[in-house]
C-alpha cells in the first residue's frame, strides 16, 4: 500500500502557529546546513527549557521544530521516532503529532507503537479520515481483523470513493472468510475509476476470493472460543471434533511456552485434497499452510490419522503464533525451524528429535555439505519450487538453526528476538540482541554445532 496516502503537509501547521522560525519553515532536501541550523535551534530551546523557561509558547515551538526535524530525508528510523516522541512530550494534545508518530511506527514495522499513538490521535479527532484509515492498517498489521473492519468501514463512510480503503477493507473481510462481502467491496472499487494497477489487483483478488468461496462456501463450520473449523464440503463430525480438541491441546502447549495469545479466532479450513493446491496456488509438496490467522490443510475420506493431524496442527499453529509475536516480521528459517521443533515435540515428545527419514538425510546429505547456505537465503513458502530432497534440506537447516538457538541460548533469547522483530527491526539486530552474537558469528557457531552433531 502506498504510504503517500498517509501524508499530511507540515505547512498549514507551521503557518497557523505563526512561529518565529525565521527563514527555516521547511528545510530543502540536501541542504545540510539548514538541518544543522535546526539542530542548533532545538538544542538552544532544550537549554532554555532545562533552565525552567518552559512557557506554553516555547513548548509549542519546540514541538514544531522537533516535528520538522523528523522530516530529514536521510534520517534513520530510530532518530525520526525519537524526535517525534520528544515532540509529543511538549504537545501531548496535538492530534497531528500523534498521527505522525503512529504513521512513523507503522512505516518502520512497529505496529504496537503505532497502535498506541493512533488511539491518541483518534481520541483527539475521531472523525478524521486519515486517522481511521491508518488505524485500520495498523490493526491489520496486528492481525486484529475485527477491529480493522470497524476502522476501515468508518474510513469508507468518510470517503466512499477512496479505492485503497476499499481494497484494504475487502482484504480484511477475506481474512475473516467473509468472501461475499469482500467481493462486493472490491466490485464497488472497480466502479470508482481505479488506476490500472489497482484494477488488476482488484480483479485478481476477486478471482481468488471466488475460488475460495466456491471451495468452502457450501461447507459447514464448527467453532470454539479459539478456533473456527470449516470444511470444503459436508462437515466430517469426527474430524471436526478431533480438530477442535487437538487444536486446544496444541495451543496450550505452544502458546504457553511462547507466552502469546492471539486477539482473534484462528480459522482452520479443511480442503478436499483434490482442490487444495489449485485453490491455494501452492506447489505439490505443500502439506498445509498458515497465513496470518488462517490454517489450511488437505483431507481425504477414510480413517483418521490422529498423530499426523496433531503434529500437523502443531506445525501450522506455531506459524500463526510466530506471526502474532513478530507482527509477521520474521525470516523463513526462524518460523519454519520453530514449527518443526513443536511438530517433533508433539509427535515424539522431544522437539530436537528427527523423523527417521530426515535423520538419514541430515547425516548423508546435509551434514556433509562443504558449506551451508546463509540462513536468510532460505526460502520456504507455498510457491517455493524444488524436489522433495531440496525442500527437506531447507527444513532440516531451519530446524537445526532453531535447535542450536534454543540449546545454546535458551528460550529467553528466542523471546527477546521476537520482541525486537515485533518492533520492525531486522533479524540481524534481533539475533544480536537475543544472543550477543552478530549474524556472522551466530552462523559460524551454528556450523560448528552442525559438524559436532
Amino acid at each position: 500500500m502506498r504510504l503517500s496516502m498517509f501524508r499530511r503537509s507540515l505547512l498549514p501547521l507551521v503557518a497557523s502557529l505563526g512561529l518565529a522560525v525565521g527563514f527555516f519553515l521547511l528545510p530543502i532536501p540536501g541542504q545540510a546546513d539548514q538541518w544543522t541550523d535546526l539542530t542548533r535551534r532545538i538544542e538552544a530551546l532544550r537549554q532554555q527549557i532545562d533552565r525552567g523557561e518552559a512557557t506554553d509558547e516555547l513548548r509549542q515551538k519546540m514541538a514544531t521544530l522537533l516535528r520538522i526535524r523528523s522530516t530529514q530525508p536521510d534520517l534513520a528510523a530510530d532518530e525520526r521516532l525519537g524526535y517525534l516522541q520528544e515532540a509529543l512530550e511538549f504537545a501531548p494534545d496535538d492530534e497531528r503529532l500523534a498521527y505522525e508518530l503512529a504513521r512513523a511506527g507503522y512505516e518502520v514495522g512497529d505496529a504496537n507503537l503505532a497502535y498506541e499513538h493512533i488511539q491518541r490521535a483518534l481520541a483527539l479527532a475521531p472523525e478524521d479520515f486519515h486517522n481511521q484509515l491508518l488505524a485500520g492498517f495498523i490493526c491489520r498489521s496486528l492481525l486484529r481483523y475485527d477491529e480493522a473492519v470497524n476502522f476501515l468501514e468508518k474510513a469508507r463512510d468518510l470517503k466512499p470513493d477512496h479505492v485503497p480503503t476499499l481494497i484494504s477493507l475487502g482484504r480484511t473481510y477475506a481474512e475473516l472468510r467473509q468472501f461475499d462481502r469482500a467481493i462486493d467491496v472490491w466490485e464497488t472499487a472497480l466502479t470508482m475509476r481505479p488506476s490500472s494497477e489497482e484494477a488488476a489487483e482488484l480483479r485478481e483478488r476477486i478471482e481468488k476470493a471466488q475460488r475460495q468461496e466456491a471451495a468452502t462456501g457450501g461447507g459447514d463450520a464448527m467453532e470454539s472460543h479459539r478456533f473456527v473449523v470449516q470444511f470444503s464440503g459436508p462437515t466430517r463430525d469426527d474430524l471436526a471434533a478431533m480438530a477442535l480438541d487437538t487444536l486446544d491441546e496444541v495451543f496450550d502447549l505452544v502458546a504457553g511456552e511462547l507466552q502469546v495469545k492471539p486477539e482473534g479466532k484462528v480459522f482452520v479450513v479443511f480442503y478436499r485434497k483434490a482442490d487444495f493446491h489449485q485453490v491455494n496456488d501452492s506447489q505439490g509438496w505443500v502439506g498445509g499452510y498458515a497465513q496470518n490467522l488462517r490454517i489450511g490443510v488437505p483431507y481425504e475420506d477414510g480413517p483418521l490419522d490422529g498423530p499426523r493431524i496433531k503434529s500437523l496442527f502443531a506445525h501450522e499453529l506455531t506459524h500463526i503464533l510466530v506471526n502474532v509475536l513478530t507482527n509477521r516480521n520474521h525470516p523463513a528459517w526462524l518460523t519454519e525451524g520453530l514449527a518443526e521443533y513443536y511438530e517433533a515435540k508433539v509427535r515424539y515428545g522431544d522437539g530436537f528429535a528427527f523423523h527417521p527419514a530426515d535423520r538419514h538425510l541430515f547425516e548423508t546429505k546435509f551434514k556433509t555439505l562443504p558449506s551451508f547456505p546463509r540462513l536468510n537465503a532460505i526460502e520456504l513458502n507455498m510457491k517455493t519450487k524444488g524436489n522433495d530432497e531440496e525442500i527437506s534440506l531447507k527444513y532440516i537447516h531451519s530446524k537445526v538453526a532453531v535447535a542450536f538457538l534454543l540449546q545454546r541460548f535458551g528460550l529467553p533469547a528466542l523471546l527477546e528476538i521476537f520482541q525486537v522483530l515485533a518492533r520492525g527491526r531486522p533479524i540481524e539486530e534481533a539475533i544480536e540482541s537475543g544472543t550477543g552474537r552478530n549474524m556472522s558469528d551466530f552462523e559460524t557457531e551454528l556450523t560448528e554445532f552442525i559438524r559436532a552433531e
